[in-house]
Protein backbone atom coordinates (compact mmCIF):
# COMPACT_ATOMS: atom_id res chain seq x y z
CA UNK A 1 0.00 0.00 0.00
CA UNK A 2 2.88 2.62 0.73
CA UNK A 3 4.68 1.68 -2.47
CA UNK A 4 1.39 2.22 -4.54
CA UNK A 5 0.53 5.48 -2.53
CA UNK A 6 4.53 6.32 -3.66
CA UNK A 7 3.87 5.93 -6.96
CA UNK A 8 0.63 7.50 -7.63
CA UNK A 9 0.85 10.51 -5.23
CA UNK A 10 -2.73 9.33 -3.61
CA UNK A 11 -3.29 8.36 0.34
CA UNK A 12 -5.40 4.64 -0.78
CA UNK A 13 -5.92 2.24 2.55
CA UNK A 14 -8.28 -0.47 0.60
CA UNK A 15 -5.88 -3.12 -0.48
CA UNK A 16 -7.90 -4.17 -3.43
CA UNK A 17 -7.91 -0.08 -5.01
CA UNK A 18 -4.44 0.03 -4.01
CA UNK A 19 -3.60 -2.41 -5.74
CA UNK A 20 -5.75 -1.82 -9.18
CA UNK A 21 -3.91 1.96 -8.79
CA UNK A 22 -0.51 0.29 -8.61
CA UNK A 23 -1.19 -1.88 -11.76
CA UNK A 24 -2.01 0.71 -13.69
CA UNK A 25 1.13 2.80 -12.97
CA UNK A 26 2.96 -0.17 -13.37
CA UNK A 27 1.74 -0.97 -17.16
CA UNK A 28 1.89 3.07 -17.92
CA UNK A 29 5.18 2.91 -17.21
CA UNK A 30 6.04 -0.11 -18.98
CA UNK A 31 4.05 1.14 -21.90
CA UNK A 32 1.95 -2.27 -22.07
CA UNK A 33 -1.58 -2.33 -23.61
CA UNK A 34 -3.19 -5.33 -21.30
CA UNK A 35 -6.46 -5.11 -23.75
CA UNK A 36 -4.96 -6.12 -26.39
CA UNK A 37 -3.09 -8.97 -24.81
CA UNK A 38 -5.95 -9.95 -23.00
CA UNK A 39 -4.75 -11.16 -19.63
CA UNK A 40 -4.48 -10.02 -16.58
CA UNK A 41 -0.99 -9.32 -15.28
CA UNK A 42 -0.09 -10.63 -11.81
CA UNK A 43 2.67 -9.45 -9.32
CA UNK A 44 4.34 -11.94 -7.19
CA UNK A 45 7.37 -12.43 -5.57
CA UNK A 46 8.08 -16.01 -6.25
CA UNK A 47 6.46 -19.04 -8.16
CA UNK A 48 6.63 -22.67 -7.59
CA UNK A 49 8.43 -22.37 -3.78
CA UNK A 50 9.85 -25.72 -2.47
CA UNK A 51 10.26 -24.70 1.41
CA UNK A 52 7.01 -23.59 2.20
CA UNK A 53 5.44 -26.45 4.27
CA UNK A 54 2.44 -25.30 4.37
CA UNK A 55 1.87 -25.57 0.40
CA UNK A 56 3.50 -28.70 0.32
CA UNK A 57 1.93 -30.78 3.00
CA UNK A 58 -1.56 -29.23 1.09
CA UNK A 59 -0.39 -30.21 -2.15
CA UNK A 60 0.44 -33.77 -1.26
CA UNK A 61 -3.32 -34.21 1.41
CA UNK A 62 -4.94 -32.74 -2.09
CA UNK A 63 -3.51 -35.71 -4.41
CA UNK A 64 -4.06 -38.01 -1.90
CA UNK A 65 -7.85 -36.89 -1.59
CA UNK A 66 -8.00 -36.97 -5.33
CA UNK A 67 -6.72 -40.31 -5.63
CA UNK A 68 -9.19 -42.04 -3.19
CA UNK A 69 -11.56 -40.11 -4.92
CA UNK A 70 -11.25 -41.95 -8.44
CA UNK A 71 -11.37 -44.66 -6.75
CA UNK A 72 -14.95 -44.23 -6.26
CA UNK A 73 -15.73 -43.39 -9.70
CA UNK A 74 -16.28 -46.84 -11.88
CA UNK A 75 -15.93 -46.69 -15.46
CA UNK A 76 -14.50 -43.44 -15.72
CA UNK A 77 -11.07 -42.94 -18.36
CA UNK A 78 -7.94 -42.82 -16.65
CA UNK A 79 -6.96 -38.97 -14.88
CA UNK A 80 -3.22 -38.05 -15.19
CA UNK A 81 -1.88 -35.37 -13.51
CA UNK A 82 0.74 -33.03 -14.50
CA UNK A 83 3.32 -31.59 -12.03
CA UNK A 84 3.72 -27.93 -14.51
CA UNK A 85 3.07 -26.51 -17.32
CA UNK A 86 5.79 -26.91 -20.42
CA UNK A 87 8.46 -27.06 -16.46
CA UNK A 88 11.56 -27.13 -18.78
CA UNK A 89 13.17 -23.83 -19.10
CA UNK A 90 12.52 -22.79 -15.45
CA UNK A 91 10.93 -25.07 -13.17
CA UNK A 92 12.68 -28.77 -13.57
CA UNK A 93 13.79 -28.52 -9.61
CA UNK A 94 10.73 -27.74 -8.80
CA UNK A 95 8.64 -30.34 -11.58
CA UNK A 96 11.33 -33.07 -9.68
CA UNK A 97 10.10 -32.02 -6.23
CA UNK A 98 5.89 -32.62 -7.31
CA UNK A 99 6.68 -35.73 -9.04
CA UNK A 100 8.23 -37.46 -6.36
CA UNK A 101 5.27 -36.06 -4.00
CA UNK A 102 2.36 -37.27 -6.48
CA UNK A 103 4.49 -41.19 -6.76
CA UNK A 104 4.51 -41.23 -2.48
CA UNK A 105 1.06 -40.65 -2.47
CA UNK A 106 -0.45 -41.97 -5.32
CA UNK A 107 1.65 -44.21 -6.96
CA UNK A 108 -0.45 -45.54 -9.21
CA UNK A 109 -1.79 -41.96 -11.10
CA UNK A 110 0.77 -41.24 -13.97
CA UNK A 111 2.45 -37.68 -14.51
CA UNK A 112 2.85 -36.51 -17.99
CA UNK A 113 5.17 -33.91 -18.72
CA UNK A 114 4.51 -31.33 -21.47
CA UNK A 115 7.47 -31.31 -23.60
CA UNK A 116 6.61 -28.50 -26.41
CA UNK A 117 8.49 -29.17 -29.85
CA UNK A 118 12.26 -29.69 -28.04
CA UNK A 119 13.56 -33.63 -27.78
CA UNK A 120 16.08 -32.41 -25.63
CA UNK A 121 13.07 -31.08 -23.38
CA UNK A 122 11.77 -34.48 -23.75
CA UNK A 123 14.66 -35.99 -22.47
CA UNK A 124 15.14 -33.90 -19.55
CA UNK A 125 11.31 -34.43 -18.38
CA UNK A 126 11.34 -38.50 -19.23
CA UNK A 127 12.93 -39.54 -16.26
CA UNK A 128 10.39 -37.24 -14.43
CA UNK A 129 7.25 -38.28 -16.42
CA UNK A 130 4.68 -41.48 -17.24
CA UNK A 131 4.00 -39.60 -20.43
CA UNK A 132 5.55 -37.27 -22.67
CA UNK A 133 3.22 -34.59 -24.46
CA UNK A 134 4.36 -32.97 -27.13
CA UNK A 135 3.41 -30.60 -29.61
CA UNK A 136 6.29 -31.21 -32.22
CA UNK A 137 8.61 -33.12 -33.06
CA UNK A 138 6.55 -36.33 -32.72
CA UNK A 139 8.65 -38.54 -34.60
CA UNK A 140 11.79 -38.35 -32.68
CA UNK A 141 9.88 -38.31 -29.30
CA UNK A 142 7.63 -40.92 -30.04
CA UNK A 143 10.69 -43.39 -30.81
CA UNK A 144 12.33 -41.57 -27.42
CA UNK A 145 9.08 -42.67 -25.60
CA UNK A 146 9.49 -46.44 -26.92
CA UNK A 147 13.31 -46.21 -24.87
CA UNK A 148 12.19 -44.76 -21.98
CA UNK A 149 9.04 -46.75 -21.92
CA UNK A 150 7.18 -43.53 -21.42
CA UNK A 151 4.02 -43.17 -22.86
CA UNK A 152 3.74 -40.33 -25.70
CA UNK A 153 0.99 -38.01 -25.89
CA UNK A 154 0.44 -34.84 -28.50
CA UNK A 155 -0.90 -31.39 -27.66
CA UNK A 156 -1.80 -28.41 -30.49
CA UNK A 157 -3.20 -25.58 -30.59
CA UNK A 158 -6.74 -26.18 -33.15
CA UNK A 159 -7.98 -22.55 -33.35
CA UNK A 160 -9.83 -20.86 -36.20
CA UNK A 161 -6.39 -19.76 -37.47
CA UNK A 162 -5.28 -23.56 -37.76
CA UNK A 163 -8.33 -24.25 -40.19
CA UNK A 164 -10.40 -26.86 -41.11
CA UNK A 165 -7.27 -29.39 -42.54
CA UNK A 166 -4.61 -28.95 -39.61
CA UNK A 167 -7.41 -29.37 -36.75
CA UNK A 168 -8.97 -32.36 -38.73
CA UNK A 169 -5.59 -33.86 -38.81
CA UNK A 170 -4.13 -32.77 -35.64
CA UNK A 171 -6.83 -34.39 -33.68
CA UNK A 172 -7.67 -37.21 -35.87
CA UNK A 173 -5.36 -39.51 -38.18
CA UNK A 174 -1.83 -37.71 -36.56
CA UNK A 175 -2.32 -40.01 -33.67
CA UNK A 176 -1.94 -42.89 -36.10
CA UNK A 177 0.89 -41.08 -37.79
CA UNK A 178 3.23 -40.64 -34.90
CA UNK A 179 1.39 -43.37 -32.79
CA UNK A 180 0.57 -41.20 -30.04
CA UNK A 181 -1.56 -42.45 -27.28
CA UNK A 182 -3.68 -39.51 -26.79
CA UNK A 183 -4.34 -36.32 -28.33
CA UNK A 184 -5.66 -33.02 -26.63
CA UNK A 185 -5.26 -29.24 -27.65
CA UNK A 186 -5.82 -25.65 -26.08
CA UNK A 187 -7.39 -22.11 -27.43
CA UNK A 188 -8.16 -18.90 -26.48
CA UNK A 189 -11.90 -17.51 -25.22
CA UNK A 190 -10.39 -13.87 -25.98
CA UNK A 191 -10.54 -12.22 -29.19
CA UNK A 192 -8.42 -8.64 -29.09
CA UNK A 193 -10.24 -5.97 -30.50
CA UNK A 194 -13.56 -6.60 -32.34
CA UNK A 195 -14.74 -10.44 -31.80
CA UNK A 196 -15.71 -10.81 -35.36
CA UNK A 197 -12.41 -9.90 -36.78
CA UNK A 198 -10.43 -12.22 -36.15
CA UNK A 199 -7.17 -10.37 -37.68
CA UNK A 200 -7.78 -7.54 -36.36
CA UNK A 201 -4.78 -7.19 -34.05
CA UNK A 202 -1.49 -7.55 -34.76
CA UNK A 203 -0.36 -9.18 -31.95
CA UNK A 204 -0.79 -12.57 -33.32
CA UNK A 205 -3.14 -14.34 -31.26
CA UNK A 206 -6.71 -12.41 -32.32
CA UNK A 207 -7.75 -15.98 -33.51
CA UNK A 208 -6.76 -18.53 -31.46
CA UNK A 209 -9.84 -19.25 -30.48
CA UNK A 210 -12.21 -22.26 -31.64
CA UNK A 211 -15.64 -20.58 -30.98
CA UNK A 212 -16.54 -16.57 -30.86
CA UNK A 213 -19.56 -15.31 -29.07
CA UNK A 214 -22.80 -15.24 -30.71
CA UNK A 215 -25.07 -12.35 -31.16
CA UNK A 216 -27.43 -13.63 -28.45
CA UNK A 217 -26.76 -14.42 -25.01
CA UNK A 218 -24.93 -17.64 -24.43
CA UNK A 219 -24.42 -18.63 -27.88
CA UNK A 220 -21.90 -19.34 -29.81
CA UNK A 221 -20.11 -19.38 -33.48
CA UNK A 222 -18.17 -22.22 -34.41
CA UNK A 223 -15.22 -21.73 -36.69
CA UNK A 224 -13.98 -24.37 -39.33
CA UNK A 225 -11.20 -25.85 -37.13
CA UNK A 226 -14.20 -27.06 -34.25
CA UNK A 227 -15.63 -28.83 -37.35
CA UNK A 228 -12.58 -30.25 -38.28
CA UNK A 229 -12.81 -31.90 -34.96
CA UNK A 230 -16.02 -33.33 -35.33
CA UNK A 231 -14.44 -35.18 -38.91
CA UNK A 232 -11.39 -35.78 -36.79
CA UNK A 233 -13.45 -38.06 -34.37
CA UNK A 234 -15.28 -40.41 -37.03
CA UNK A 235 -11.70 -40.80 -38.85
CA UNK A 236 -10.44 -41.71 -35.81
CA UNK A 237 -13.65 -44.23 -35.75
CA UNK A 238 -12.76 -45.59 -38.92
CA UNK A 239 -8.80 -46.22 -38.97
CA UNK A 240 -10.05 -47.94 -35.28
CA UNK A 241 -12.35 -50.09 -37.38
CA UNK A 242 -10.03 -51.30 -39.88
CA UNK A 243 -7.40 -52.29 -36.58
CA UNK A 244 -10.19 -54.10 -35.16
CA UNK A 245 -11.35 -55.82 -38.60
CA UNK A 246 -7.86 -56.81 -39.27
CA UNK A 247 -7.65 -58.87 -35.32
CA UNK A 248 -10.54 -60.55 -36.39
CA UNK A 249 -9.68 -62.34 -39.57
CA UNK A 250 -6.25 -64.39 -41.46
CA UNK A 251 -5.90 -64.94 -45.53
CA UNK A 252 -4.31 -63.72 -48.02
CA UNK A 253 -6.31 -60.77 -48.71
CA UNK A 254 -6.53 -59.77 -44.90
CA UNK A 255 -2.38 -59.78 -44.98
CA UNK A 256 -2.12 -57.58 -47.85
CA UNK A 257 -4.84 -55.43 -46.40
CA UNK A 258 -2.65 -54.71 -43.42
CA UNK A 259 0.20 -54.48 -45.27
CA UNK A 260 -1.28 -51.58 -47.46
CA UNK A 261 -2.74 -49.94 -44.23
CA UNK A 262 0.82 -50.13 -42.29
CA UNK A 263 2.14 -48.41 -45.33
CA UNK A 264 -0.91 -45.53 -45.35
CA UNK A 265 -0.04 -45.03 -41.78
CA UNK A 266 3.90 -44.53 -42.28
CA UNK A 267 2.84 -42.09 -44.83
CA UNK A 268 0.10 -40.05 -43.55
CA UNK A 269 1.53 -36.57 -44.14
CA UNK A 270 2.48 -34.22 -41.60
CA UNK A 271 -0.51 -31.52 -40.18
CA UNK A 272 1.84 -28.64 -41.24
CA UNK A 273 0.76 -29.55 -45.38
CA UNK A 274 -2.72 -29.04 -44.53
CA UNK A 275 -3.08 -25.76 -42.57
CA UNK A 276 -1.36 -23.30 -45.51
CA UNK A 277 -3.94 -20.68 -46.67
CA UNK A 278 -3.73 -20.85 -50.61
CA UNK A 279 -5.40 -17.54 -50.77
CA UNK A 280 -6.13 -14.12 -48.77
CA UNK A 281 -6.05 -14.01 -45.07
CA UNK A 282 -9.55 -15.51 -44.51
CA UNK A 283 -9.31 -17.96 -47.20
CA UNK A 284 -9.76 -20.89 -45.04
CA UNK A 285 -13.49 -19.64 -44.61
CA UNK A 286 -14.42 -20.39 -48.51
CA UNK A 287 -12.16 -23.70 -49.16
CA UNK A 288 -11.74 -25.50 -46.18
CA UNK A 289 -8.13 -26.07 -47.27
CA UNK A 290 -7.59 -30.23 -46.69
CA UNK A 291 -10.65 -31.61 -47.11
CA UNK A 292 -10.31 -33.12 -50.30
CA UNK A 293 -7.17 -34.60 -49.09
CA UNK A 294 -8.44 -35.89 -45.74
CA UNK A 295 -11.38 -37.00 -47.48
CA UNK A 296 -8.99 -39.35 -49.94
CA UNK A 297 -7.45 -40.77 -46.64
CA UNK A 298 -10.67 -41.51 -45.09
CA UNK A 299 -12.28 -43.55 -48.97
CA UNK A 300 -8.66 -45.69 -48.19
CA UNK A 301 -10.07 -46.79 -44.91
CA UNK A 302 -14.19 -47.15 -45.89
CA UNK A 303 -12.68 -49.33 -48.70
CA UNK A 304 -10.65 -52.12 -46.72
CA UNK A 305 -13.71 -51.99 -44.14
CA UNK A 306 -15.74 -52.90 -46.95
CA UNK A 307 -13.65 -55.57 -48.00
CA UNK A 308 -12.39 -56.97 -44.49
CA UNK A 309 -16.56 -57.12 -43.94
CA UNK A 310 -16.67 -59.78 -46.63
CA UNK A 311 -14.47 -62.05 -45.31
CA UNK A 312 -15.89 -65.32 -43.79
Amino acid sequence: TGLSNLMTGLKLTDMETCYKMFKREVLQSLELEQDRFGFEPEITAKVARLDDEVINKAYAEGVRQFAQFLKTKKGWPEVALMHYDEPTERLMPEATFRYKQIKEVAPNIRVYGVTMNRLNWAKMLAPISDILVCNGDYARISDLGKVTGDAVWGYSGATAVTGFGGARFKMGLQLWRYDLGSHWFWCYDFFPGNPWDEFDSHTGDANWVTAYPGVEKGSHVPTLAWEGFREAWDDMRYAATVEKLLGQHKGALRDKIAADYAAFRKNLPKGRDLTALSGGQDDFYATLPGYNKLSQLRAKLVGWIDQLRQLK
